[in-house]
Formats: structure tokens, C-alpha cells, sequence
């Protein structure tokens, strides 16, 4: 992953975590607008804004990092139980992330729209349709 994709995914899927990151350690509140302005492999810089100004808050990674898929651990470290916590629910949540519910890796290349479900949002033969069918005068007996 490179530092652009790493941007990205901090700012789109893993807000949520940064915002948490933000709260935990840089302890400004009323702060708003709260996004990764820049990251490397020793921390992050996370911009906000307070009371019209905009600033930067330096948060350094507990041990550097040596490429940027270290960030996923990072975040965990950083977010202790938080993290955990957040893990299981976008797995729960997300599924198809597989073994790597956090948003990093392969799968994060962004949302698929060319997905094998139709815009209706089931599969009628593997998904769950609460509707009885359609298709009998006679109501069915289980």
C-alpha cells in the first residue's frame, strides 16, 4: 500500500478510528473537521479545526513502521480495547473483509457497484426475502 491509498483509507473507512485516535490523545475538545493531513512511518499528523483556525496535531507511532500496512496495528495498539472492540463489529458488520476487518490490505481497493447481488439488495435464491411468495393462492403450510 502506498502513502496516497494509506491517506485515503485513514480519511474514508477508518475515520471513525482517527477521530477516536484524535479524542484519546490530543485531547482538544469542540474540535471539528478532524482528518489525516499527513502520514509517515514514525507517526501521523491529523488536522482540525478550533474556533475557525486550523491546526495540526502530531500523534507518533508508539515504534516507527516499515511500510504502510503497519498502520492496521498501529491503530489496534493505539486504540487498545476500543480497537478490539471496533474490529468485531466491522466484522460482524463486513464480512467480506475476511481476516482483515480493519480496511487494510487487498480489499481496500474501495466499493465494488459491480456486485453479483441485483440493486434491490437480495439474491433471490441465497438471500433473505421476509416476504411469503407470490406465486400460490394457497397459503403454505411449513
Amino acid at each position: 500500500m502506498d502513502k496516497q491509498h494509506a491517506l485515503n483509507v485513514l480519511n474514508s473507512k477508518q475515520h471513525n478510528n482517527v477521530v477516536k485516535l484524535f479524542e484519546k490523545y490530543a485531547q482538544v475538545p469542540e474540535a471539528t473537521d478532524i482528518c489525516v493531513k499527513d502520514l509517515d512511518f514514525s507517526g501521523l499528523q491529523i488536522a482540525y479545526s478550533k474556533e475557525g483556525q486550523e491546526k495540526t496535531f502530531n500523534l507518533a507511532f508508539p515504534n516507527p513502521i516499515e511500510n504502510f500496512e503497519g498502520i492496521r496495528e498501529v491503530l489496534i495498539a493505539l486504540l487498545g480495547e476500543e480497537a478490539a472492540a471496533q474490529e468485531q463489529t466491522n466484522f460482524q458488520q463486513n464480512p467480506q473483509w475476511g481476516f482483515n476487518p480493519m480496511g487494510f490490505g487487498p480489499q481496500a481497493q474501495g466499493f465494488n457497484p459491480q456486485s453479483q447481488y441485483p440493486q434491490g439488495g437480495f439474491h433471490p435464491q441465497n438471500g433473505f426475502n421476509p416476504q411469503p411468495p407470490h406465486n400460490s393462492a394457497e397459503p403454505q403450510k411449513p
